[in-house]
């Protein structure tokens, strides 16, 4: 594979993978908000409104219906969830998370490589992962993992109207939807080799 065609691949692949993330993360915020119990009365806050807003009349439906949402929103919030986000917004919010990420695990590699020996005139011509062990590779996915989640706590604390605590709740639930993902995906390729065998 030539580098123009591994160029184009990377916007492809960063695009599918922030897609990917949003619909995660909405599937995160909608679990938070049902096992808090935040939906259903939420749910029977909206069933109250439309009732009231069949009585109305004369009214601005573009500005009624955004005056409408903005309320909704603001339910959520008071009954203890979160706004689920647009999937443009929740696909910002993966964006930032990755770029983030990314910039840890680099860093984290620097300074693992530096602390093994790994820099100096010794080291020039070979690999960074040569100058550390298996033990300081787990290291870093350990501490890149934390650093994962609270930093998707932190953004969608700056990026919902929500509190700190209902953030790593949503973090926790996203996580865990990502670990049943990557098993789920394990057992199918488990199953696919061993049937060809």
């Amino acid at each position: 594979m030539g580098g123009g065609e591994f160029l184009c691949i990377i916007p492809i692949a960063l695009l599918l993978g922030t897609a990917i993330g949003a619909v995660i993360l909405r599937a995160g915020v909608s679990l938070f908000n049902t096992l808090t119990g935040a939906s259903s009365k939420v749910r029977d806050d909206d069933e109250r409104d439309d009732e009231d807003y069949d009585d109305r009349s004369d009214r601005d439906d573009e500005d009624e219906t955004y005056t409408r949402r903005r309320a909704k929103l603001s339910r959520i919030e008071r009954r203890g969830g979160v706004p689920t986000p647009n999937f443009p917004w929740s696909m910002l919010m993966i964006f930032v998370n990755l770029i983030v990420y990314l910039g840890t695990n680099i860093v984290l590699g620097l300074l693992m490589v530096g602390a093994a020996g790994g820099f100096g005139a010794g080291a020039m011509g070979r690999a960074p992962a040569a100058g550390m062990g298996q033990g300081e590779s787990i290291m870093i996915n350990i501490i890149s993992a934390i650093a994962g989640f609270l930093t998707l706590s932190v953004i969608c604390k700056a990026m919902l109207p929500t509190t700190f605590p209902r953030a790593l709740g949503v973090a926790a639930l996203v996580y865990v939807i990502y670990i049943l993902i990557a098993v789920l995906v394990g057992v199918v390729l488990v199953g696919v080799i061993m049937g060809m065998k």
